[in-house]
């Protein structure tokens, strides 16, 4: 699963997530795409997402995304009981190199056991551990999903702030030159001044005279 760019103008962004979800559809796992440029980029390379969605693009929204995107692989996995679900994607601190997170099989080791201290629960256990399995995929799903808009965000921000400075950079360059420019005209226009006024001026007279 792929939480990648849903616009241009992000750098290298959308190209990096894209690189990602084309590794792993090169080792033989499908792949699912979330937002428009990247879902763009892996067709283009001959990977057709098996599901695709937009990325949110307000925050509100967030939610009800990752609720497509749980349906869609609750959907995909009891066909594969073997299956792997990792998630590509990226942190707003750090856009320059995604993250891959395992999503399932649930990974126990981000969450220690406490043995000393047993739940009490009022559920069978099948049937707990099935709402708190759903539950745990939305709120990752959540958290994967808001990182990666705000990454988009963050590395928009960043090539907009680049392409500021290389427009700031090109106008002083281009006022340096047209001052240069203009000096070089100056100069010239003065000097055909003087050549003309030493050609009209009489033969033999004194400067000045």
């Amino acid at each position: 699963m792929v939480i990648g760019a849903a616009q241009g103008f992000s750098g290298l962004y959308g190209e990096r997530l894209a690189e990602a979800g084309l590794a792993a559809a090169a080792r033989g796992h499908a792949v699912m795409a979330i937002g428009g440029r990247t879902r763009g980029a892996l067709c283009d390379r001959g990977v057709r997402p098996v599901w695709s969605a937009e990325m949110a693009p307000h925050v509100p929204e967030v939610a009800a995304l990752a609720s497509r995107l749980a349906d869609a692989l609750f959907g995909w996995l009891p066909g594969r009981p073997q299956g792997t679900v990792h998630v590509v994607f990226c942190d707003p601190q750090e856009t320059a190199r995604p993250q891959v997170r395992r999503l399932f099989p649930f990974d126990f080791t981000r969450f220690p056991i406490d043995p000393r201290r047993l739940p009490l629960i009022t559920l069978p256990p099948g049937d707990l551990l099935a709402a708190l399995m759903e539950a745990y995929v939305f709120t990752e799903l959540c958290e994967m999903l808001m990182l990666g808009f705000a990454a988009e965000n963050a590395a928009r921000a960043e090539a907009m702030a680049r392409a500021q400075s290389s427009v700031k950079r090109i106008s002083a360059e281009l006022k340096r030159a047209w001052q240069q420019a203009r000096q070089e005209q100056m100069t010239t226009e003065i000097l055909e001044l003087v050549s003309a006024s030493s050609a009209g001026a009489p033969k033999g007279s004194a400067p000045g005279g």
